[in-house]
């Protein structure tokens, strides 16, 4: 038992010295693990390149409002919404997605057109599926590749593109091919030709 006590003052004077000269931090050691411990987190509503494109739809559409990571649940009803197991299987292809950003009517906020901002985290299938949904749903979508965003006039130019014309999916200042899925999911809704070509 005095071995046990002795290790103990030990143990508490070798810790108050590096608390002393600065090299132990307790208050982040204590908060790391108060927060180990807790079930839940905070995590950023957007990654660093979302927030700057957001300021960058700000800026082009100054008379709109601008949402960022909407629930498609929030979006989308199904037809048969309330009726039961078939509503909930449809329900289930879209409710756990988030589109990157909505563009709104000021005044009823009314969404006009959705903005989906193509990074890495992308997989061209399943954004060919959500594209698939949200023309079905009435929806026009911009996509913007992240490696060539396009500007403040080209996104104004887009997006009144997109509401002179039917539900579809416009892309945006994109560079690079379209992957196989975006192409065929872009063919599906009339934006491009089956030879390619973008119209």
């Amino acid at each position: 038992m005095t071995s046990i006590l002795i290790m103990a003052l030990l143990a508490t004077g070798i810790v108050a010295c590096l608390v002393k000269a600065g090299v132990l931090d307790l208050p982040s050691i204590a908060t790391t693990i108060r927060e180990r411990s807790q079930p839940y987190r905070q995590r950023p509503l957007a990654t660093a390149n979302e927030v700057g494109f957001f300021h960058l739809l700000c800026r082009a559409l100054p008379d709109h409002v601008i949402f960022a990571q909407t629930a498609m649940g929030a979006l989308i009803a199904t037809r048969d919404d309330g009726n039961g197991p078939p509503s909930r299987g449809l329900r289930n292809t879209f409710d756990r997605k988030i589109v990157d950003f909505c563009i709104a009517r000021r005044d009823t906020l009314e969404v006009l057109a959705l903005v989906e901002l193509d990074d890495r985290s992308h997989s061209a299938n399943r954004d060919a599926q959500r594209d698939a949904i949200t023309v079905a749903a009435g929806y026009r979508t911009l996509r913007c590749s992240s490696r060539s965003k396009p500007d403040a006039q080209q996104i104004r130019v887009a997006f009144a593109t997109a509401l002179a014309g039917p539900p579809k999916v416009h892309f945006v200042n994109y560079s690079e091919p379209l992957p196989r899925a975006t192409a065929w999911s872009a063919l599906a809704a009339g934006l491009i030709s089956k030879g390619g070509d973008r119209r």
